[in-house]
């Protein structure tokens, strides 16, 4: 679901940019951005996972030359 917060990132210049942009990190947002903000160490491997698998989706994907940004999208192998 979708949820409005206090806080901005670059997201959007991307978006504009035409770059699909998804914004997400470990933690929970009731502890984002607060005084005493932490992220439980759990979160965080839970995040190395998550980032490890989408590398790897990505690693696995081919551009097709038709693309109208291929020659700017690089696939890390």
């Amino acid at each position: 679901h979708t949820i409005a917060v206090p806080y901005a990132t670059e997201a959007g210049r991307f978006q504009n940019a035409g770059v699909p942009t998804i914004v997400c990190g470990p933690g929970s947002i009731d502890q984002a951005h607060q005084p005493d903000e932490y992220v439980e160490t759990g979160e965080l491997a839970a995040c190395l996972g998550f980032l490890r698998e989408l590398a790897n989706e990505w690693g696995n994907r081919t551009v097709s030359k038709t693309h109208p940004r291929a020659k700017q999208m690089r696939v890390l192998r």
